[in-house]
């Protein structure tokens, strides 16, 4: 009876020390799982930062490029006012320093600008008194002559045949500023502009002939007005 007595003491033992082993391999893993789950939170978590340094990243980017773009557009608008003005400076000082410019009457600019509809241009020149001492209002007249090609052929069309305005007037004193509308023919290409600027004598002025050619620009090169 003894024996038995102590083989089921020592079974019990055993059983006690199994189920305490057990629960403690049970509490380790439970453990093991926390841990690991925290590892995965604080994974995710820099994942989420990661991804919100890097949306934070790219918007300032954005920002940073859009900022560039924009200093890019000032810089060429003041760069475009500086031409503007240096241009009129340039005008103005042909027309009242004569030491630094020819003298006399002179055609100082012409310009041809493409209007939105075909065959459709404006065209724009001004005359100066460069210089004079003694500027008196003199009275003339512009003509104006386009040249080119039609159905193989070279033509010349006047003012008269382009535009409603047959003739053009000239009031000078210091300087003149015309715009003329033109209306080409479908099937014409011009070449080039003659533009020519009469004035008649008098008794204390002589008369003036000025003539001028400017070749017709690229409709595809310059933008519609």
């Amino acid at each position: 009876m003894i024996r038995w007595r102590w083989v089921g003491l020592v079974n019990l033992v055993i059983l006690v020390a199994g189920f305490s082993v057990l629960g403690w391999m049970s509490n380790l893993r439970q453990q093991e799982l926390v841990t690991m789950q925290q590892v995965i939170q604080q994974y995710q978590s820099r994942e989420v930062t990661n991804q919100e340094q890097l949306l934070l990243a790219q918007q300032q980017a954005r920002q940073r490029q859009a900022q560039i773009v924009m200093l890019r557009h000032m810089q060429s608008d003041q760069q475009q006012k500086l031409v503007t003005l240096q241009r009129q400076v340039d005008f103005y000082r042909k027309i009242m320093a004569p030491e630094q410019a020819k003298t006399g009457v002179l055609i100082d600019s012409i310009q041809i600008d493409p209007l939105a509809d075909a065959q459709h241009y404006r065209v724009h020149f001004v005359v100066i008194q460069a210089g004079e001492k003694n500027r008196q209002e003199r009275r003339g007249e512009a003509q104006l002559m386009v040249s080119g090609n039609r159905q193989g052929q070279t033509v010349q069309y006047s003012l008269a045949e382009l535009s409603d305005q047959p003739q053009l007037p000239l009031k000078l004193r210091f300087f003149a500023e015309t715009w003329i509308s033109l209306k080409l023919p479908d099937d014409f290409q011009p070449e080039f502009l003659q533009l020519t600027v009469i004035f008649p004598g008098s008794r204390y002025l002589k008369p003036i002939h000025l003539q001028q050619q400017m070749d017709w620009p690229d409709r595809h090169t310059v933008e519609p007005g």
